[in-house]
């Protein structure tokens, strides 16, 4: 017995080579791209497959949809990345940089001892040699009756005001760090 499929219209359905083609290729990327998706597991970036115990082949698995490997298969699995290989030889020597902004130079230290009468306030003034711009500055007192009023910079070199407490004159010692600025 035949059995004859028949459309609405009534007339045969004919079972046409170039549409059952076109269905197929059509599908094709549907099913590919739903295999595709899952193989590399996307959490863990392996590749998961079934080796035959016997006869030897492979087949690559989705482990979301085919959690373990049938009881004559053994699982293997694998990554993507292989561990790092060894270190490249070094590359050739980048060009020159620009020249760099003007730095300082020749610090040096210098420093003036002044006498400081009982009962008097004195200003000392340390000055940089040969142009040289103050960087820092500060002072030494020979006596606890000595007290710095001020100790600043100034263009040229730094500043003191000092007053003596006391009867009996003392000595303080200023100083200040110079360089040559280019």
């Amino acid at each position: 017995m035949k059995i004859r499929t028949r459309s609405l219209a009534g007339r045969p359905l004919r079972r046409s080579p170039v549409l059952i083609v076109a269905v197929t290729v059509a599908a094709l990327p549907v099913l590919f791209g739903t295999v595709r998706a899952a193989i590399p597991d996307g959490a863990t970036g392996k590749i998961s497959g079934c080796y035959a115990i016997s006869g030897g082949s492979l087949r690559v698995i989705d482990t979301d949809a085919v959690p373990g490997c049938r009881a004559d298969e053994n699982r293997l699995d694998w990554s993507q990345t292989g561990p790092p290989g060894p270190t490249g030889p070094t590359g050739a020597t980048g060009p020159t940089g620009p020249q760099g902004p003007p730095g300082t130079s020749g610090y040096h230290l210098e420093s003036t001892a002044v006498a400081v009468s009982g009962g008097g306030d004195i200003t000392v003034n340390v000055l940089c040699a040969g142009g040289a711009k103050p960087f820092g500055g500060g002072f030494n007192l020979s006596a606890n009756v000595l007290s710095v009023l001020a100790s600043y910079p100034d263009a040229g070199g730094w500043v003191l005001r000092v007053h003596n407490g006391g009867v009996a004159g003392a000595t303080v010692i200023g100083w200040v760090v110079c360089a040559a600025v280019s």
